[in-house]
């Protein structure tokens, strides 16, 4: 809140407020695609399924959940749109991260009437990670026993049992 912000720095709320939609304008526009990328190679790839795989998780590439940003001035029209289950209204995002805590993929925002389910059918990664060919066919070694192993394809997120029970998303 810009005038808590003013209490702490003496600033002008007004020229907080400027400052802040500029900057945070400008970071987007700029570091956003440098900095929060999802794997596009196979060597990408392994590196992010390597981790889970030593902790005996197999090939998981990120962990992906929803989280509910607060809409302290919601508009009147977009309250009812914007209020979930915490009863207050919210915008959600849907974020995906390594174990290395490198973000992947930050969705668009939705209204926070919506769920994991329905936002997890609107997300590019979730739906790239079940669909592309780079991410099905990923080829990785399972052990079967102690002395034998098999090979598989195809990477998953770790994911709340409030997602689709699908093959790559495992709860």
């Amino acid at each position: 809140v810009f005038d808590e912000v003013f209490d702490g720095s003496g600033c002008g709320e007004e020229s907080i407020r400027v400052f802040f939609h500029s900057f945070t304008s400008k970071c987007c526009a700029s570091l956003f695609q440098k900095m929060i990328a999802p794997p596009t190679s196979l060597e990408d790839i392994r590196t992010a399924t390597q981790i889970y795989q030593r902790l005996g998780m197999g090939p998981a590439i990120a962990s992906t959940d929803c989280t509910h940003i607060p809409l302290g001035n919601c508009p009147h029209n977009f309250r009812i749109t914007c209020t979930g289950k915490s009863g207050k209204p919210t915008l959600s995002y849907s974020l995906s991260c390594s174990h290395q805590r490198k973000i992947y993929h930050v969705s668009a925002g939705f209204a926070g009437s919506k769920n994991d389910k329905h936002i997890s059918k609107m997300d590019s990664f979730i739906t790239a990670v079940g669909s592309e060919s780079i991410y099905r066919n990923f080829e990785w070694r399972m052990d079967v026993t102690e002395t034998t192993t098999e090979q598989r394809s195809g990477v998953f997120l770790i994911c709340d049992g409030g997602y689709h029970k699908w093959g790559h998303m495992i709860c």
